[in-house]
């Protein structure tokens, strides 16, 4: 595949191009939903 060697990978592909035409967003949840803000632990003092 791509003429790469038995010992080579393909990690991703980079696409270059331009839509032909709008693309369409899917619906998207919530931030707070899926995400947490973390912060430093201070049960050993001050955080740096």
């Amino acid at each position: 595949m791509f003429g790469i060697g038995e010992n080579e990978q393909v990690v991703g592909f980079v696409h270059i191009g331009a839509p032909q035409e709008e693309p369409v967003d899917r619906p998207r949840p919530d931030v707070e939903t899926v995400a947490t803000r973390w912060s430093p632990a201070t049960t050993q003092g001050t955080p740096k």
